[in-house]
């Protein structure tokens, strides 16, 4: 009966040191498998947001600039968000106004000009302008030049 149990308890720890063994064996693996340190993932992750090559700026004085390309053909908006757009480089003077085209508020004035900035850069929160919910909105970009040239683009703006 003695025997039996040293034999059990000895058959135990041969279990247990032989279950270490082979975790230890499977960690070397496992860990000297792995080609990455902190470093190399930081850079691999950084390079999926960084650019390789220059991106072209749009610019008015580029020769294949078009007018008619500074804004999408239309933008569909929420009367609580800001409405965050860039004109082309190169303008001397940029204008940004929206013209109520429909509304469903009687009480609103078809034709009325909303200026909504005098910027490049464009980033308006709707809700403190004029602009009306549930209206649609022509939006046009001015954009000044050298020797007294404009560049004119519009876009439909629905406001809900």
């Amino acid at each position: 009966m003695e025997h039996s149990k040293w034999y059990l308890m000895e058959a135990h720890r041969m279990i247990k040191r032989f279950a270490f063994t082979l975790m230890v064996i499977c960690s070397l693996f496992i860990l000297s498998s792995c080609v990455h340190n902190v470093s190399t993932m930081i850079t691999d992750y950084n390079g999926l947001f960084s650019v390789e090559t220059p991106v072209n700026t749009y610019d008015i004085q580029n020769e294949d600039f078009n007018p008619k390309d500074m804004l999408l053909p239309e933008y569909n908006v929420h009367y609580t968000t800001t409405l965050c757009l860039v004109g082309p480089a190169g303008g001397t003077s940029y204008l940004w106004t929206a013209t109520l085209v429909e509304c469903s508020d009687e009480e609103a004035e078809i034709g009325e000009v909303v200026e909504l900035g005098s910027t490049k850069s464009l980033a308006v929160y709707l809700k403190d302008t004029d602009i009306r919910r549930w209206a649609e909105y022509t939006l046009t970009l001015t954009v000044g030049g050298a020797n007294n040239t404009e560049f004119t683009d519009t876009a439909e703006l629905n406001v809900y």
